[in-house]
């Protein structure tokens, strides 16, 4: 039924709504019989008209003009009945669409396009083939598409006036446009001067644009507003934000724009679900090509500070794509001048794990970087190379080894450190002869330093079986604050006796990484171990560099298996919740939970650490000897070298990150103590920083001022923002200096993955109830949005009887009569 035909029938449409259903309904003015009664008489008349003998007609012309009497009669009887049609109007309720779009630097990548469907999908967005012809269409020679960055054919999408994607939009939905990189952030559109379109849905009407009142947008204005500029990638983050902000708002859908790329902020999975529930339905445009060839060093793992002369263990992680079967060589480098190098065979796209070794030769702050070769075809040679900062020092570790008597773990333990050049170890015997801490040259003291500033000298307390009634409450209390507020390390290990029931209630039950119970004593003191306890690595354990023995997982796993077994541990209930659990006590069968036996955990500004047995010894054992070593030095060296790091043991400087971006605000803190370790109390502090130019010189000195925190003496902290890119020294303290360095990078793009992320993209839209589309479908979207949005049916009532349609027609039926009766020669 057409628009004329319904204003005809006298019914008021703006042609938005479509006509769905018609129905009939009569509403009598007169009682049917008397209707009847009329029509009969009418029929009647009719007919007795047409039978009398002057009308001289063949017998079909007398019917034909007959029926065409009764028509118009029978017509003209109805009025009486009030005829009426009743029609189901459908139409959409005009809503809100967010067209959401990535911002991130990574939009601004050059896919080379090497395979056919990715040429022929840049051609559809730059209109040089059919949008509807799918990807079996022959590509012009002469397009430039696949050298276009990913944003590029965006905006030719947008401007495909065959797709006509915004004007397609706007017709049913009011646009809001939104850009994200970091952070969900308004675009700043120039909207074109065309007057808003007013449309009609259901009977609702909505006279608002999509931004600005009495203007629409344009494709070439949404176009010409994209930016590459951001440097993460938090598409998550942006869909929560974005569901907060139109909560209570008439939105339909959500369009997103991305390849897929996330390096920051929350789950896009839980967010899309979260717009779902909201009622919106989230729909994802792929930008991109899925297997692009790139090599991408993800991540360099290294110690923060070694000893000068030490082998030190790289871990590179990085990312092969399109090189399967190819072989590439991986560079360790320091300072620019390669110190190692490995050929790595790729066998397949994916992530893999590389370890070199490298031994520094000098002492100083050094920047460590992992390269790979960059390739001609890559799509980014900026992710071939990742660098951190490595500081390579030539002190030694002072260690206190407090212990009640001479037990077989202290004895191979302490003669472990002795032999270690990197080692200034002290040790206090309380069940020893005290003319052994009166020799030449001796290791031994003849008491646990009581003065604060002795024993805040140390790095490391190495803390035994001991009866706690060798100390004093304030000695205890010492500790604590040795480790807290100073910034040493505590190391406990286990004992039957007294370590570490005996010390509950003390400071030393605050800082250490498990709970326990006085009540445990006794069994642990008086029961019989003849059988070897059942240990396992956890998962934190598998990765730590304490508990490796060979850099293939499998094969450390068989290793640690194959160490002699262990006979006693110590039953404490529990890990806490902020300890690191490397190694866990499954018991000897029993349907016993497994036991923390070793576990580390930040107290304060320091660590401590919990070794829950005294059979660490039996490690020795054949080929465990070289194990053993290695477990005590790493822990010893990473406990202690924390306070070197930090700077030294009066002064301390920390910052929150090694490496930043340009305007990226970084925490900097500062311990300071006087020469009894006293903390200070001024109100301000300061701190130098140094920009560092070419050979280490320095080329500018900015100074920064620190504020000492309430309640926490000694505790300085502050803000600092680099805007030049380069290497930054932070130095802090007048008679004890500490330092710290700083790497500030200026990078483009965000280093990570760089292909589009289409099975992520799939699982977004998804869980957002939405269609997922690359540039062949992009002729379907906005069908498919419209599909989605809400729609209203109403019913309409037309008055069949008082329309202009219905006397027309009566009319007619009787000028038709008329006409055939002058033809016809009849009066």
């Amino acid at each position: 039924m057409n628009h004329f035909l319904l204003q005809l029938l006298g019914v008021r449409t703006d042609g938005a709504g479509t006509v769905v259903g018609v129905g009939f309904e009569f509403q009598p003015a007169l009682a049917w019989g008397w209707v009847l009664l009329l029509l009969a008489m009418a029929v009647a008349a009719a007919v007795l008209a047409y039978r009398r003998r002057d009308v001289v007609l063949t017998p079909r012309r007398r019917a034909v003009l007959l029926g065409l009497r009764l028509l118009a009669l029978t017509g003209l009887c109805l009025v009486f009945l009030r005829p009426g049609l009743v029609l189901t109007v459908e139409g959409l309720v005009r809503q809100a669409l967010v067209l959401l779009f990535d911002q991130s630097a990574s939009t601004t990548l050059r896919d080379p396009r090497t395979e056919a469907p990715d040429r022929v999908r840049a051609a559809i967005a730059a209109g040089q083939v059919s949008a509807s012809g799918g990807l079996n269409q022959r590509v012009p020679e002469s397009t430039g598409a696949p050298l276009a960055t990913r944003q590029e054919v965006l905006r030719h999408a947008l401007t495909n006036r065959e797709l006509a994607l915004v004007d397609r939009l706007q017709r049913d939905f009011d646009l809001r446009v939104a850009g994200f990189a970091e952070g969900l952030s308004p675009m700043a559109l120039g909207p074109s001067a065309a007057p808003a379109v007013s449309a009609t849905r259901g009977g609702t009407s909505n006279r608002e644009p999509a931004s600005a009142p009495g203007l629409r947008w344009s494709a070439s204005a949404i176009s010409e507003a994209l930016r590459a500029e951001g440097r993460e990638s938090a598409p998550g983050s942006a869909l929560r934000e974005l569901a907060d902000r139109v909560r209570g708002r008439s939105v339909s859908s959500v369009v997103l724009f991305t390849d897929g790329i996330r390096n920051a902020g929350s789950e896009p999975l839980e967010a899309a679900a979260r717009l779902k529930e909201s009622g919106m339905m989230l729909h994802v445009v792929g930008m991109g090509t899925g297997a692009p060839r790139d090599l991408l060093v993800a991540d360099v793992v290294v110690p923060d500070a070694v000893f000068v002369r030490d082998e030190v263990p790289v871990r590179v992680r990085f990312l092969a794509r399109g090189l399967t079967g190819q072989t590439v060589k991986l560079s360790l480098k320091l300072d620019g001048q390669e110190v190692t190098s490995s050929e790595v065979a790729i066998a397949e796209d994916g992530e893999r794990e590389v370890f070199l070794k490298l031994t520094p030769e000098q002492t100083g702050d050094f920047e460590i970087t992992a390269e790979l070769p960059v390739r001609a075809d890559e799509i980014l040679a900026e992710n071939n190379r990742l660098s951190r900062r490595l500081r390579v020092v030539d002190d030694k570790v002072r260690v206190l080894f407090l212990e009640q008597s001479p037990r077989w773990e202290f004895r191979y333990l302490q003669a472990l450190l002795l032999r270690d050049r990197r080692v200034d170890l002290k040790c206090v015997l309380f069940d020893g002869d005290p003319a052994i801490a009166r020799g030449p040259g001796t290791p031994y003291l003849e008491t646990v330093p009581t003065r604060r500033e002795d024993l805040f000298a140390y790095d490391l307390i190495l803390f035994g079986d001991i009866d706690p009634k060798n100390f004093t409450p304030a000695q205890l209390d010492l500790f604590g604050e040795f480790v807290a507020r100073s910034g040493g390390s505590f190391l406990m290990i286990a004992g039957r006796r007294f370590s570490p029931w005996s010390y509950q209630d003390t400071a030393l039950e605050r800082i250490l990484p498990v709970e326990f119970d006085r009540s445990a004593a006794a069994s642990a003191a008086t029961a019989l171990f003849d059988r070897p306890t059942k240990l396992e690595l956890t998962a934190k354990g598998k990765a730590s560099i304490l508990l490796r023995m060979s850099e293939d997982a499998a094969e450390n796993q068989q290793k640690w298996e194959a160490l002699p077994p262990l006979f006693w541990t110590a039953p404490v209930r529990r890990a806490k919740p902020a300890a690191e659990v490397l190694v866990q006590d499954l018991g000897r069968g029993e349907a016993t939970p497994p036991l923390p036996l070793v576990a580390l955990q930040q107290y304060g500004v320091g660590q401590t650490m919990f070794v829950g047995s005294d059979n660490t010894w039996r490690w020795r054992r054949n080929r465990g000897e070289e194990f053993y070593a290695s477990f005590w030095g790493r822990s010893i060296q990473r406990l202690a070298l924390q306070h070197l790091l930090s700077g030294g043991r009066r002064t301390q400087l920390m910052l929150d990150r090694m490496v930043a971006m340009p305007g990226e605000r970084v925490s900097v803190s500062a311990r300071l103590f006087d020469s009894a370790f006293e903390p200070l109390t001024d109100p301000l502090t300061r701190v130098l920083v140094d920009l560092e130019s070419g050979g280490g010189t320095k080329s500018a000195t900015a100074e920064l001022l620190l504020r000492l925190v309430p309640d926490q003496p000694g505790l300085f902290q502050g803000d600092w923002v680099g805007t030049v890119p380069g290497r930054y020294r932070f130095r802090a303290g007048d008679t004890a200096v500490a330092t710290a360095d700083l790497t500030v990078q200026d990078r483009l793009v965000e280093v990570g993955e760089t292909a589009m992320q289409e099975g992520a993209m799939r699982s977004w839209a998804a869980a957002g109830g939405g269609e997922f589309f690359r540039e062949e479908d992009l002729h379907r979207l906005p069908d498919a949005v419209s599909r989605q949005a809400r729609r209203v049916t109403s019913r309409v009532g037309v008055d069949l009887w008082s329309s202009p349609a219905y006397y027309l027609v009566v009319v007619l039926l009787f000028g038709l009569e008329w006409l055939m009766r002058k033809i016809w020669q009849l009066k």
